[in-house]
């Protein structure tokens, strides 16, 4: 029996261990259509989830055959949301158009989060911006899951492009406070150009992190008053709120009367505000 015979015939062997130790050592030379069928259905269907993951990567050698990409077209929706990981990691390694079509597809059929999650990061880790641009801000900008919308802007954050700061303005009339917070924290290296109007609105956002941020930036651009826009945070009855004031002070070394802020806070009962005090 030639190795060609031997190896498919340990593809059908009931132990795991064989099948998947022969899936690792299948020379690519050797595998022709009809062995490549095998690993396909051990890829979509076999019962152990290594066995399959070591499929995958067989199957990616054959990149970008036809029968390959619609091999990845299902395992990026698979029902072992593990295996959908790894066949989308593949799509982001393969960096192509073919890849990142499927995954942008995937991204749109997707059942949950988490089939969702998985194609964000890959298609966000694997290409530059402007390849994914359209898609982000039509799709993944907008999306009804808050999760996405807010590490979306801590994509965009990530570019200081400039283009993008009406789109983070209006980010800050988002429902979810991850959103409007991230979008604020990415319009802070605009924050000279940005009408302070806009940041001034924001002092009496719900969010103790929004505030938080805009009190960062009205002290960077010397606003009047900043002493009362931080009263609400220093006297908050939530501790988040006044943590986030310690965080504030800690943060802005020159911030008009720290001292006297961080003293009246030093005896504050909340350890969540004394840990913020425990970093200065």
């Amino acid at each position: 029996m030639d190795q060609t015979a031997i190896l498919t015939e340990a593809l059908s062997d009931p132990d795991d261990s064989v099948r998947s130790e022969a899936l690792s050592t299948f020379p690519p030379h050797l595998i022709d259509h009809d062995v490549f069928q095998v690993i396909t259905r051990l890829a979509l269907h076999d019962r152990n989830v290594h066995v399959r993951l070591t499929a995958i990567h067989q199957i990616e050698r054959f990149w970008p055959d036809p029968n390959a990409v619609e091999v990845f077209r299902n395992l990026v929706m698979d029902l072992d949301i593990q295996v959908a990981d790894a066949a989308a990691g593949v799509l982001a390694k393969i960096h192509d158009r073919t890849g990142k079509d499927l995954l942008l597809e995937a991204y749109l059929k997707a059942p949950h989060f988490g089939y969702k999650w998985l194609c964000f990061e890959a298609l966000t880790t694997g290409w530059p911006f402007k390849e994914i641009e359209g898609f982000v801000l039509g799709h993944m900008l907008a999306d009804r899951d808050d999760v996405i919308r807010a590490s979306t802007v801590a994509y965009l954050a990530r570019q200081k492009d400039s283009s993008l700061v009406a789109d983070l303005i209006r980010l800050l009339e988002d429902k979810d406070a991850r959103v409007r917070a991230n979008a604020l924290e990415a319009l802070v290296p605009f924050k000279e150009t940005v009408d302070r109007a806009i940041f001034e609105k924001m002092v009496t956002d719900p969010s103790h992190r929004v505030q938080c941020i805009v009190l960062g930036v009205l002290h960077d651009l010397g606003a009047p008053a900043i002493q009362t826009k931080i009263e609400p945070l220093l006297n908050h009855q939530d501790e988040l709120f006044r943590a986030s004031a310690v965080y504030l002070l800690r943060r802005n070394t020159g911030f008009p009367n720290r001292d006297v802020y961080l003293a009246r806070l030093a005896g504050d009962p909340s350890p969540v505000v004394q840990r913020q005090l425990s970093l200065i």
